[in-house]
């Protein structure tokens, strides 16, 4: 697992953070949540090797689709809790043997149909009908942040921390911005572009030509990021989830930081899916996981995140946002002007 030199000081943090399970009341991961929001513990024990909970993006039909680390193996879980794990209601999975894919960890879900995922040879693009990928030719490699304009460009960071934009049209890959240490990274719907700069707990905010919006120090270390309500939220390594509100418009200004979640495990990558719910991970090696039966493990799952009555997140570009259709064939969906990409279908907003 990736930062493991952190593992002694969070074991010991998070463990003190987390509340134990007393009498029939149903066990919760994150000891304390805002008012307001729901949590589930939404997949058993995942199936990855060392139990690393990594990348995650979206079927065309809501489904969540998680990745094997250093594997061509992608998970699809159920629609509905078709399983029980320690007492919990969770998901089950598919197992798909993806041709072609390569290492790596992040993945995105691209407004043309794929999925598109960070490996060590460059950005791979997934076709989840055949379950085949294809390294884009002279894209760069890299292994956790990855995410989507909303004209389609890719922009993914590699592990020297440098952030690229890739054109899956053209093929163009564009250098647009040298940090450190960047992790996870997250697109609002405007364009504005979230790095998590893990190792120095900062957070950069950049327009997608790479110019720099806003940077800030934060207290907990960030991986995952989401959007909701104007404000952003971290899904941090410490267990907590914050959130960070911004003084100007458009992420700018001071930042201020408060805890949303706390008493979880080591928060890793993290999602919106068309629901309109936050999907962190959960490292359960660090941390540990609570089961509705009161038992804590040391597995690792990914947990939903929800406003009472749903929603309350705002899905990044590329997630579907009308999972119970069938989705175009990739092909029929890319316009090419001016080197961007639009859509060809309209898209529609539903709840789960």
């Amino acid at each position: 697992m990736k930062r493991m030199w952190l593992k002694g000081m969070l074991a010991l943090a998070v463990v003190a953070g987390a509340s134990a399970v007393s009498g029939p009341a149903m066990a919760a991961q994150f000891s304390y949540l805002d008012p307001g929001y729901t949590q589930e513990i939404y997949t058993g024990p995942t199936p990855t090797a060392g139990g690393y909970v990594l990348g995650l993006a979206f079927g065309s039909t809501g489904s969540l689709i998680t990745r094997s680390d250093y594997s061509n193996t992608l998970y699809e879980y159920s629609l509905t809790a078709d399983t029980v794990v320690n007492g919990t209601n969770v998901h089950s999975y598919t197992a798909h043997a993806v041709s072609g894919l390569g290492s790596g960890r992040g993945m995105t879900n691209g407004t043309d149909g794929f999925i598109y995922a960070n490996t060590s040879s460059g950005v791979a693009r997934i076709n989840t009908t055949t379950w085949t990928a294809t390294v884009m030719p002279g894209s760069h490699g890299g292994s956790y942040g990855i995410g989507t304009l909303p004209d389609g460009r890719i922009v993914h960071s590699t592990s020297s921390g440098q952030t690229w934009v890739l054109n899956p049209v053209t093929g163009t890959d564009t250098l647009i911005h040298s940090g450190y240490g960047i992790d996870g990274l997250t697109i609002s719907t405007n364009g504005e572009i979230f790095l998590a700069n893990l190792w120095n707990n900062r957070i950069t905010v950049l327009n997608a030509s790479g110019g720099v919006i806003n940077s800030f120090p934060v207290s907990h270390g960030p991986d995952g990021i989401a959007f909701g309500d104007g404000s952003a939220f971290a899904n941090n390594t410490d267990g907590t989830i914050t959130r960070l509100n911004f003084a100007g418009p458009g992420f700018t200004g001071a930042v201020t930081e408060s805890i949303f979640a706390s008493g979880g495990a080591y928060g890793d990558l993290a999602s919106v899916g068309p629901d309109g719910a936050f999907y962190v991970s959960q490292y359960g090696p660090i941390g540990g996981i609570d089961w509705d039966n009161g038992a804590r493990t040391s597995d690792s799952v990914f947990v939903r995140i929800a406003a009472v009555g749903g929603g309350g997140f705002t899905p990044p570009p590329g997630v579907p946002e009308n999972p119970t259709s069938s989705v175009p064939e990739p092909g029929t969906l890319l316009m090419v002007g001016s080197g961007l990409v639009g859509l060809a279908y309209s898209r529609k907003w539903m709840k789960k």
